[in-house]
């Protein structure tokens, strides 16, 4: 996984409308940094801007920088200045794959910052820098500006960065087939990784580690690595750096073939990018979980997948991916029995390939495409004119393994061809070079082409010793879908030479592996059938306690209407008695005798109804769901008569001015001074409506 050396900020990341703000509101150096800031942030969204905004600023950093003298004591915070405009400007040039232009821009960059003596951001200009040499193939750029950084890091007393420089060493050994130096730049690593320190750090370190690893094919401590790497990448955030692990993590349950595991990965891959909007990894992703379908027979999620990643690689404009992407539609309809589309898609993915510029990703893409299609002489020298070129381009850039990649698949086509002898000095090229980098696949997969050519020519004792070192290379790494095509080969070759009890023995051995591989594949068929099984019975639960949860709900509106209108006619009733008790006593001022005692004893009952009344508990009573609201009503005005708050609570349960009246047994002008008392109580505008701020508390 590419690694950078960036500043963790905590702080809260500033809009683009801020950044705009801010430039509008600075000058000079500081508006150079604010320019540098927005251009970055307008890179994905809005690169045009971007770029056009990040070219400016640098000439504006450099007439700002050429006004000051060489004794200005601004002189070096000018220079750091410059620099950030050369990162912002070199940062689009990458997004546009300018990468000659990008790599210049850097260069100047940290040139100035080392004269700056910022030695914290030269160490991420070296690593950007050391990225891009990587993407242009100049491997011994790549080194000699990791190993600047390496001085630095030490000289600077900055050991956090010193293992994921060391991995990245590693890497770059690898990729030249020199598996020593990797192995020693690795324990360099291990050995530094102690002494990394930040989350952001730690991130780095052992996703570069990881890579090393997997490029090694060592695939335990790779998953190793990796799983070290995920905890840090979700606690920052970083959905790409958590969708890159978690498809490396899938590739090598491919290899170990843990399927199970590697579907696991990539839908944890495929969340990762949704999340941070990748699009480019999503459709990666996509692809994968294609070729995992069309393994386990469900080719509907196969042509799904396949045809949602083409989508949006030609959405986004990649057209290696779009070809990866339409082959494997190809093989899919192949395998699901439609051969007419299958070879139409096949055909349509090889004559976009050779209109495209040699790359290594094209080459393996086209070594996919070499095992399923059947194709004319025509076709196959087509095919041959791309590899030459191909292969001229990574001798140019000291690609060594792909170099090997392109002899190998130079050995197949003249094998096609019927040229025998190009093929067989292509391959035994591509077995030299192999051995040389210490690859063991790529040992082991030029032995079995070459020992299939041998096959093919009648070479039969040549070819069985070539495919005996194979077959033990394959064993050893567990390179199970080496070991079937290289014993089934082995097993003919020993019949073809009348060696029956020889070829009983790898049959019997390539029986073995099969059954070996149906049982384990049954195996997590049965196991993803139970799980599926779970998945339904928990969802079907699931289902169940929503509907629950839902009736429950509509029952307890259902108790709450009720409620609220047993709460309103009980408040009516009491509103009424108050008005009969207030009318007796009126009676009772002008009668006497008996009539008097009648009316006394008919004013004590009323009040003995009425004082039995809690009002709290009536309010409560009104509804459950307004018992926060008065408390807080009465928290923040606390001037609020009784009465006033229910009215309040009346307003708010949706009441009108007219079924107040009716409540409260009074005039609707009694009403409206209610409610201009409590616009007055609690300081409401004029404009502003009474009933949206009481709902809104």
């Amino acid at each position: 996984m590419p690694a950078q050396i960036v500043q963790l900020q905590m702080t809260r990341t500033p809009s683009i409308a801020q950044l705009r703000k801010k430039v509008a509101y600075t000058n000079g150096r500081r508006q150079v940094l604010a320019v540098a800031e927005l251009a970055d942030h307008l890179s994905q969204q809005h690169p045009d801007e971007a770029r056009s905004l990040a070219r400016d600023n640098v000439e504006r950093a450099r007439v700002l920088l050429a006004k000051k003298g060489a004794d200005s004591p601004k002189l070096l915070l000018y220079r750091q200045a410059l620099a950030n405009a050369l990162m912002s400007n070199a940062g689009c040039l990458h997004a546009a794959s300018e990468y000659d232009a990008a790599a210049r821009q850097f260069v100047e960059a940290a040139t100035l910052l080392e004269s700056a003596s910022d030695w914290k951001m030269l160490l991420v200009v070296l690593d950007k820098l050391a990225l891009l040499y990587r993407q242009l193939g100049k491997l011994t750029e790549v080194l000699t500006t990791i190993d600047r950084a390496l001085f630095i890091a030490r000289d600077q007393d900055m050991p956090q960065y010193l293992a994921r420089l060391y991995a990245g060493r590693a890497s770059v050994y690898i990729r030249q087939g020199n598996e020593q130096g990797a192995r020693d730049a690795i324990e360099q690593a291990l050995q530094a990784d102690n002494r990394s320190a930040g989350a952001e750090e730690l991130l780095q370190t052992k996703a570069a580690l990881g890579e090393v690893y997997f490029n090694l094919q060592e695939w335990k401590p790779g998953i190793s690595w990796y799983r070290k790497a995920l905890p840090y990448a979700l606690q920052l955030k970083d959905h790409r750096a958590a969708a890159v692990l978690y498809w490396q993590l899938a590739l090598i349950y491919l290899y170990t073939e843990e399927h199970d595991k590697r579907y696991e990965a990539l839908l944890e891959g495929q969340k990762q990018a949704e999340k941070g909007r990748l699009k480019k990894s999503e459709a990666d992703i996509l692809v994968e979980l294609g070729t995992h379908s069309q393994y386990f027979g469900n080719f509907a999620a196969a042509l799904d997948y396949f045809r949602r990643s083409e989508r949006i690689f030609e959405e986004i404009g990649d057209e290696v991916g779009w070809v990866m992407s339409h082959s494997f539609l190809g093989h899919t309809f192949l395998e699901f029995g439609d051969r007419r589309n299958g070879e139409r898609a096949l055909r349509r993915s090889l004559r976009t390939i050779l209109g495209l510029t040699p790359e290594h990703k094209l080459v393996i893409t086209l070594g996919t495409l070499l095992d399923k299609i059947t194709l004319n002489t025509e076709g196959w020298r087509e095919v041959l004119d791309f590899l030459l070129r191909a292969r001229e381009l990574h001798e140019a850039q000291t690609w060594a393994g792909f170099i090997i990649d392109c002899n190998q698949a130079l050995g197949r086509v003249y094998a096609k061809l019927g040229l025998s002898e190009q093929a067989e000095e292509h391959l035994l090229v591509a077995l030299e070079n192999s051995r040389l980098g210490k690859t063991n696949n790529r040992i082991s997969s030029s032995l079995f082409l070459l020992g299939n050519l041998y096959a093919g020519l009648g070479r039969h004792r040549e070819a069985i010793k070539l495919l005996h070192e194979a077959l033990a290379l394959a064993e050893e790494r567990n390179y199970e879908k080496s070991q079937f095509k290289i014993l089934a080969l082995l097993q003919e070759l020993h019949e073809a030479a009348g060696q029956p009890e020889q070829a009983l023995l790898f049959l019997r051995r390539l029986y073995e592996l099969e059954q070996k591989r149906h049982t384990r594949r049954n195996q997590e068929i049965v196991g993803r059938s139970v799980l599926q099984h779970e998945f339904k019975r928990i969802r079907n639960e699931r289902e169940e306690a929503l509907r629950a949860v839902e009736h429950w709900k509509e029952h307890s509106a259902a108790l709450r209407r009720e409620q609220r209108e047993d709460a309103l006619r009980i408040e009516r009733f009491n509103n009424a008695a108050r008005t009969w008790r207030d009318s007796l006593r009126a009676m009772l001022a002008g009668a006497g005798g008996p009539d008097a005692a009648d009316l006394r004893s008919l004013i004590v009952a009323i009040e003995a109804t009425l004082e039995s009344a809690d009002e709290t508990q009536l309010m409560t009573t009104l509804d459950d769901d307004d018992a926060h609201f008065l408390h807080v009503l009465r928290e923040r005005f606390p001037d609020l008569s009784q009465t006033e708050l229910k009215v309040c609570t009346f307003i708010r349960s949706g009441l009108g001015s007219k079924e107040i009246c009716q409540v409260l047994n009074v005039a609707p002008r009694t009403v409206e001074t209610y409610r201009y008392r409590i616009r007055k109580k609690v300081l409401l505008d004029a404009e502003k409506d009474l009933n949206a701020f009481l709902a809104d508390l």
